[in-house]
């Protein structure tokens, strides 16, 4: 095969959990793939050399497993083309006895230095998207409530509301913020000029004057997700009472 020929792998983007406020460190994952199990390989070998019998290439497959396997479980250090492997134990060891509860054989593989070299020089990386992150608002408060009342907000008074991802961002036209009558059914939504904070973890903005009394379906909708936006949008579901939250209403609900 030329040397030159660049074997393709698809990875797709998500934010480092070890830096969750960061949305510019990203790291790498494989997208799911299939497996290549014994008959994979078998198969592979006789595309490459059709001259092969499969019930010879079987056997020894079978034979140069079983071997490394032996020479792995009797102490011997396995060195491959590809991959060097050895025993290795973990666990204390009280009294001089092996405990096979407490202690445990494994073992370990080094990938050797030709195949580390492949990887750097003969593998071509194709960033295919970025993982969608999870979308929920976890607070609303109103400046002009002040009560220990819940989700609730006052017409044409600011509210903020904080959450996961839920800036608003994006091309389609389904992105926004919307407010609708749960009673009625009436959906009201909100213009961009009135945001005043529009950021991942915090949206603030006046709520429509005109709107009366009663319990709302906040939707947040948006195709935020980081540095690599979302084809498609998606939303965040908040109910939140203007004026008074009945009783017996339950707190909202996210998607």
């Amino acid at each position: 095969m030329d040397s030159n020929h660049k074997y393709e792998v698809y990875v797709q983007l998500q934010n480092n959990p070890l830096t969750p406020d960061d949305d510019t460190d990203l790291i790498a994952k494989p997208l799911p793939s299939e497996s290549a199990d014994r008959e994979a390989i078998l198969t592979d070998v006789m595309n490459k050399n059709p001259g092969l019998e499969p019930e010879t290439l079987g056997m020894i497959y079978d034979l140069l497993m079983r071997s490394m396997e032996e020479m792995l479980l009797t102490g011997k250090r396995l060195k491959t083309k590809l991959f060097s492997a050895a025993l290795a134990y973990s666990g204390t060891v009280n009294d001089g006895v092996w405990d096979y509860h407490r202690n445990k054989v494994r073992i370990n593989f080094t990938q050797s230095r030709e195949l580390n070299s492949l990887c750097n020089n003969r593998v071509h990386v194709n960033i295919t998207s970025q993982r969608s992150q999870p979308i929920r608002i976890t607070g609303v408060n109103s400046a002009a409530t002040r009560t220990d009342a819940r989700n609730t907000v006052t017409a044409g008074k600011p509210a903020v509301f904080t959450g996961k991802n839920i800036q608003v961002e994006g091309t389609d036209p389904a992105v926004g913020v919307t407010l609708r009558n749960v009673q009625t059914g009436t959906v009201t939504t909100v213009e961009p000029d009135m945001f005043s904070q529009n950021t991942k973890s915090k949206l603030a903005f006046v709520i429509p004057a005109d709107l009366p009394d009663g319990e709302y379906e906040l939707k947040v909708t948006t195709q935020y997700n980081g540095n690599i936006p979302l084809k498609t949008p998606r939303s965040a579901l908040q109910t939140v009472y203007i004026g008074e939250m009945p009783p017996a209403s339950a707190d909202g609900d996210n998607r």
